[in-house]
């Protein structure tokens, strides 16, 4: 009977079974799935939003590093462009000590700073000089930067794509004398280190893509191989691959991947990217770069926590299960059910239990590892509470700040407080902490030992799991050296480093100031411009280093000029300023009257009317100034300055070592000269510019031999410029050069149309001004007339005056010989007025010696031109040389030369200079047909 009760109530059981267990067996696998399900979706999440933080973090580096560098590109430049050694030799055109001079800089800009590019352009944008490749010259650059710099005048920068798929940020800044452009200076450098420093501090791959259709599929390939880089044109379908950080080109994850952002999974590695467009400065997509991020240490412990959840909850289930199945196992006896339950239950709290002590063992694992980041963080770490109690600080704040973690705790990071932030500062940063906010920026804090020192700060809230803010966290990093460097170059962009003077930039940005400081209080500004009078004679006769020790003492002596007994308190040595050369600008702030002026200016005279100490020599340099008031003579500085500047130019006309408050009718005089110029530099395109021929006539014979080539203007209005008047301003402003080319073609077109009369042809004589010696193109325009025109060289003289006879140069004299080989002749021009060299005379091959017209004017009456012209006769029968005397205008003129073997003649007696055809017409009627 007993048995038949325990086997009824097993099948009783059974039925329970097939009832309960089995639905409640898929309700807990379904719970598992679905726990499991949600932990994954929950650390996609989180893996997503960190992502996106990471390549925004990225995006940013990228952005502020670039800024950053154009910041000091730019510092850098201003800093080549106060360079007076750099400067002056730029201006004068000479190419290899300017190479030799900026090398040094080119050195210390590549060696600390990564500059790869150092350029010095022309002001039509041809390749002067490449400091970087000093070999490479004559090229015109059209790159954006610089076609921008020229069109505004302004500098320029940005990211630029090169030939080779580079990408390079170029800072391209003009070079002006006053207002107008006279070149550029350009430095480059390529975005590697940038890339190289986001792979090195935020541990991510960076790739680099061109669009293919922006480059030449041969220069590219051959530029990698020179890069040392591969160079594979079909691996990507639309871009090529120019450069990335990864051990190998990620070819096949670069066509796995879709712009802009996500993940992939390749080779075992899971990847978190970011496509970002590469944008030059033109505003051009140029191509891209991709941000990839290997995730698949994260992943592994996304797949390590679902297994060990997975287990326990099998194990927490098996249990439940485990104990359904005793309870309803009751088919036995209700001692052994109640023994097996109890059974049941302390093996599943046993369990529980041990997978409770093993996720506290994962936690204390997790903060074992998170105290160690903050211990070992190489920024100094520190912990407060609500009111700003320190709770913790980390070995590294103890380092920088000597306050040890004892010593800190309880007491507030006042104790860092050095009272060179504002209290403004303090308010701003507690309100947003405290409103639940990060704050980030700068503090001037003290250490222990009372040093002070600059530290870039961040500050965040620390939040309860209710969402209470409980602590503040900051964390910080010495920037002391950083903010010293960046206070070095500010200062070196802004002062002269010759003297130390605030430099043309500062000096205009104080006197624009102080402008809108007393237009606000009624006050008045006087500018005083100076300049030292004659100083090249000291550079020439002495040297330039002689001439830079007496610009450092001329800054000494104005300073000092203007402290001894001055009753103005605002009067400072800021308030003197080197503007560029020999020129200085002094910055009276502050006044009430003009009446302080004139007794300043005096004392500045008298201070340089004491001699300068050269190399043991006595050396007087006066001074010249030019003053400008406001408000009578502007508001603005640009005004004061040219005013100023304007009242110099009337003290250096009116004999130096003076000085000239401005007058209103200096402003006509420059007004004048900037018209002229303005109307001058159209002159050749509008047609103004032609030629007229004065004869030359044989003395003895009186037949026209040639004529000397004459440039006239005659503007639009119909007035005729004296040459005169617009020659010295060609001259000053480099028309000279594309004038004088027209005048070679012109004069050599016109010749070569002249008849020829018996064995000798006549001959044109061209003016060329010594500078014209100095440029390289000075031969290659003489060929290009030549060969333009079919005169043949013998025909061509080309006049020179003395001046070139002092230019000792290497470079005159391989001009000369090469001139000389082609068949050009040359004449000196106004012998006698120069300085004469005459063992220059043979060296340099002269054929002819012009005599000037000042000393035939007084012939024959004058015993001192008669004396002087007899000399110069016999030196030139000496040195076997032709003579020709000019402004002869009367027959006693003519008789005497031609008594004493003069060879030519040319003047008013015999004409006027002719235009071209009425040239012809005397050159028939003179020489018989």
């Amino acid at each position: 009977m007993a048995e038949y009760v325990a086997e009824s109530d097993y099948r009783q059981a059974l039925k329970i079974r097939a009832y309960i267990l089995a639905p409640f067996t898929l309700l807990l696998l379904a719970l598992l799935v679905f726990a499991i399900a949600e932990r994954y979706h929950g650390f996609l999440e989180q893996d997503e939003a960190a992502a996106e933080r990471r390549m925004d973090m990225i995006q940013r580096y990228y952005h502020q590093r670039l800024q950053q560098d154009s910041q000091f590109l730019g510092a850098a430049i201003q800093a080549i462009a106060t360079n007076d050694r750099i400067m002056s030799l730029y201006r004068q055109h000479r190419r290899a000590d300017l190479a030799a001079a900026a090398a040094p800089v080119f050195a210390a800009l590549r060696s600390d700073y990564g500059v790869t590019r150092f350029y010095f352009t022309d002001p039509d944008r041809r390749n002067f000089l490449r400091v970087h490749q000093p070999r490479r010259h004559g090229d015109f650059i059209s790159r954006y930067t610089t076609l921008q710099a020229a069109r505004t005048g302004q500098s320029a920068h940005g990211l630029e794509l090169g030939v080779l798929g580079t990408l390079t940020l170029r800072y391209v800044t003009p070079v002006k004398d006053g207002d107008r452009v006279v070149g550029f200076i350009e430095l480059g450098k390529e975005i590697d280190d940038i890339i190289a420093d986001l792979h090195r501090t935020l541990g991510v791959q960076v790739t680099v893509e061109v669009d293919k259709v922006l480059l030449d599929r041969s220069s590219w390939t051959e530029g990698m191989a020179m890069l040392g880089r591969e160079a594979d044109w079909g691996a990507l379908p639309g871009t090529v691959l120019v450069s990335h950080t990864t051990p190998r080109a990620p070819i096949t994850l670069l066509r796995a991947i879709e712009p802009p952002h996500g993940h992939a999974n390749l080779g075992g590695h899971h990847w978190d990217y970011a496509v970002v467009p590469i944008t030059d400065v033109a505003g051009r997509a140029v191509g891209r770069f991709t941000f990839l991020y290997d995730g698949t240490a994260q992943m592994g412990g996304l797949v390590t926590s679902i297994l060990w959840f997975s287990v326990g909850a099998i194990g927490l289930g098996g249990a439940v299960f485990v104990l359904f199945h005793l309870l309803l196992g009751r088919v036995q006896a209700m001692a052994r059910v109640v023994f097996g339950r109890l059974d049941d239950a302390v093996r599943a709290r046993t369990a529980e239990l041990s997978d409770e002590v093993a996720r506290h063992r994962r936690t204390s694992g997790e903060l074992l590892k998170l105290s160690q980041a903050v211990e070992q963080s190489p920024s100094a770490v520190m912990i407060t509470d609500v009111d700003g109690a320190i709770e913790y600080v980390n070995p590294q704040f103890t380092a920088e700040t000597g306050f040890t973690l004892a010593e800190a705790v309880g007491r507030n990071p006042r104790i860092l407080k050095t009272g060179r932030t504002t209290d403004r500062q303090y308010a701003n940063m507690w309100q947003a902490i405290t409103g639940g906010d990060k704050w980030h920026g700068e503090f001037y804090n003290r250490k222990k030992t009372g040093d002070c020192y600059w530290v870039s700060q961040v500050i965040s809230p620390i939040r309860s799991p209710e969402g209470d803010i409980t602590h503040f966290v900051s964390l910080s990093e010495d920037i002391s050296v950083r903010r010293r460097q960046e206070e070095e170059l500010l200062h070196q962009a802004n002062h002269d480093p010759l003297t130390d003077l605030p430099n043309r930039l500062m000096a205009m940005d104080r006197l624009t100031q102080a402008c809108v400081c007393n237009r606000r209080r009624r006050g008045r500004v006087a500018v005083l411009f100076l300049d030292l009078d004659m100083f090249n004679k000291v550079n020439d006769t002495f040297g330039h280093e002689a001439g830079d020790r007496i610009l450092v003492e001329t800054g000494h002596r104005l300073a000092r000029a203007l402290r001894d007994g001055d009753t103005i308190s605002r009067f400072d040595e800021d308030t003197v300023a080197r503007f560029g050369g020999d020129e200085f600008l002094v910055l009276l702030d502050g006044l009430h009257t003009a009446q302080p002026v004139p007794g300043i200016c005096q004392r500045i005279l008298d201070a340089f009317r004491r001699p300068f100490s050269v190399d043991g020599a006595e050396v007087f340099v006066s001074i010249s100034i030019g003053v400008a008031l406001s408000p009578d003579d502007g508001e603005d500085a640009g005004e004061l300055l040219r005013d100023a500047a304007a009242a110099l130019n009337q003290a250096k006309d009116q004999g130096r070592d003076t000085f000239r408050f401005f007058e209103p009718a200096m402003n006509a005089v420059a007004a004048q000269r900037v018209e002229t110029e303005s109307l001058l530099r159209h002159a050749l395109e509008k047609n103004e510019i032609f030629l007229e021929f004065q004869p030359l006539v044989d003395a003895a014979q009186g037949r026209v031999t040639g004529a000397e080539a004459l440039v006239r203007w005659r503007q639009r209005n119909g007035e005729v410029v004296p040459p005169g008047t617009f020659i010295p301003l060609a001259e000053e402003t480099g028309q000279i050069f594309p004038i004088t080319e027209w005048i070679l073609v012109q004069a050599c077109r016109e010749a070569a149309g002249w008849p020829v009369h018996g064995e000798t042809p006549c001959t044109v004589s061209v003016n060329v001004s010594p500078p014209h010696f100095l440029r390289g193109d000075l031969v290659a325009a003489v060929r290009a007339a030549l060969d333009q025109s079919g005169l043949a060289p013998q025909r061509l003289f080309l006049e020179v005056t003395e001046n070139i006879l002092v230019e000792d140069s290497p470079a005159i004299q391989d001009r000369f010989r090469q001139l000389l080989e082609m068949g050009v002749r040359f004449s000196i021009d106004d012998f006698g007025t120069g300085y004469s060299a005459l063992s220059y005379l043979r060296k340099l091959s002269f054929s002819v010696l012009k005599i000037d017209q000042s000393f035939v004017r007084e012939l024959p009456h004058d015993r001192e031109s008669v004396t002087l012209i007899r000399t110069i006769l016999a030196m030139a029968r000496g040195l076997e040389l032709k003579v020709v005397a000019e402004g002869v205008e009367n027959e006693g003129q003519l008789a005497f030369l031609r008594d004493r073997d003069c060879d030519l003649v040319q003047g008013f007696y015999f004409s006027r200079p002719l235009p071209a055809a009425e040239f012809l017409r005397f050159v028939a009627e003179r020489n018989g047909g």
